[in-house]
């Protein structure tokens, strides 16, 4: 027989996971990364846009 003493009928638990406090600092460093990430994403589009602005309202830039 196969059947441990005590496991009648129960499907085997897997092992617990490690504790809240290791779930806690994983979603902390993915929400920081994506903080880093999107913020990036802004001061790109923000530095386009600052290129491009003059050229669609047609200012002329100075040239020294």
């Amino acid at each position: 027989m196969t059947d441990q003493p005590g496991n009648a009928g129960q499907p085997m638990m897997p092992p617990p996971s490690q504790g809240s406090g290791g779930r806690v600092v994983k979603i902390m460093a993915l929400a920081v990364i994506g903080l880093v990430v999107l913020c990036g994403l802004a001061g790109s589009c923000l530095f386009a846009f600052t290129l491009v602005a003059p050229l669609i309202k047609g200012v002329p830039t100075p040239l020294q």
